[in-house]
Order: C-alpha cells, then sequence, then structure tokens
C-alpha cells in the first residue's frame, strides 16, 4: 500500500504534463486511479467510453497493461483497443511495486486517418468520437520513446523523495493482494510460499 504525500505529487504530475503535455496518472495495485493531472481523461476517450462494449474492452486492455508490467517489472508502450499509445511504469519501493505510473493516450499522426475509419468500421462513430480524435496530441516514435522515459525517471524521484512511499501491511493481505492480482496464472502453494520467501529475505 502507498502512502502520498499529495501536495507534493501532485505538483510534479502537474510539471510533467507542462513539459510533455501529456497525461499522467498514479494507480494503486488495484489499478485504480488516485491521482492524475489533468483531473480528466481526454474528451476523446470519455465519449468513447460511454458506450458499454468500448469500455469493457478499455479495461481489459488496461489491465492486461498492468498484469505485465507486474510479472516483468519494466516500461510497456502499447496500443489500446482503439489504436492510442499509452505507457506504464512500476513504482517500486525496496523491491515492491506498490502501484503503477500511466500516461496517454496520444497517436501517431500518420494513424489519425486510419484509426478514424476502423472506428467508424467497428462503431459507427458513436458519440461524434471521430471528431474529438482530432484533440488527441500526436507524436513521432522518438517522441513517445522519450516521453516514457522522463515517466520512468519521474517514478524512480516519486519514490527517492519519498513522494510515495510504502506502508507496511501484514502478511495475510500481502498474500491475499498477490493471488487477487494473480488470478490469471496458475498459481500453487509452491510458487506462492517462493513469492513471499524472497520478499521476506530482502526486507532483513
Amino acid at each position: 500500500m502507498m502512502l502520498i504525500n499529495r501536495e507534493k505529487l501532485q505538483q510534479i504530475l502537474k510539471d510533467f504534463y507542462n513539459i510533455t503535455k501529456t497525461r499522467i496518472a498514479v494507480l494503486d495495485c488495484d489499478y485504480r486511479e488516485i491521482a492524475a493531472y489533468p483531473s480528466e481523461i481526454c474528451t476523446f476517450c470519455k465519449k468513447a467510453r460511454e458506450n458499454p462494449i468500448i469500455e469493457s474492452k478499455c479495461q481489459a486492455c488496461d489491465h492486461q497493461a498492468f498484469r505485465y508490467v507486474q510479472q516483468e517489472k519494466k516500461l510497456y508502450t502499447y496500443r489500446c483497443h482503439l489504436g492510442l499509445f499509452e505507457s506504464v511504469y512500476p513504482i517500486t519501493v525496496e523491491k515492491n511495486i506498490v502501484g503503477f505510473l500511466m500516461i496517454g493516450q496520444f497517436i501517431e499522426e500518420s494513424d489519425r486517418e486510419k484509426i478514424q475509419i476502423n472506428i467508424q468500421k467497428n462503431y459507427g462513430d458513436i458519440n461524434n468520437i471521430s471528431y474529438y480524435l482530432t484533440e488527441v496530441p500526436s507524436f513521432n516514435e522518438t517522441h513517445v520513446s522519450s516521453i516514457a522515459s522522463i515517466m520512468s525517471v519521474c517514478a524512480e524521484f516519486l519514490c527517492f523523495s519519498k513522494t510515495i512511499s510504502q506502508k507496511q501491511v501484514g502478511i495475510c493481505a500481502r498474500i491475499e493482494r498477490y493471488i487477487e492480482n494473480n488470478l490469471h496464472t496458475c498459481l500453487s502453494v509452491e510458487d506462492i510460499a517462493k513469492q513471499f520467501s524472497e520478499i521476506e529475505e530482502n526486507d532483513i
């Protein structure tokens, strides 16, 4: 669990946005957004997610990304099901993932027309979301990589500066959370024992 200096965190997120013009959010280990700048997602995504089918696919896409980052413990940049780019990076305290930083959404300018056609084909352009796609920032691949790299530095700084730190919880709660976050895998008693024996060794 995270302990957060909210005032300091909000200023860092705002500074990141002012430099990159990319929305950045902090999420906990249950994938719940707990801080962001700007506070609202882009209008395109907001309108698109009013559709229950798109909302379900968006959640599934995001959760897949968070699970990947939990397993690999590294930066992950990917395209969502609508074709927009997002990046996720783990927030790690003493080798334990306590949350995530997430940036997006953005597109490559050359993809804009293709995304519009795909939306119209699959969803009939509900809520006129193709129009709002014009508001989504566009970057080239190098720019996207640089922004994601800056995000990873921010994640390290958040912990180094103790803007985010770890709240100690009992071993039972930690095991329960580990199981909940890994239900998609074939967990065994041996896997769980190994995971928490390694954590206890690192805590010594």
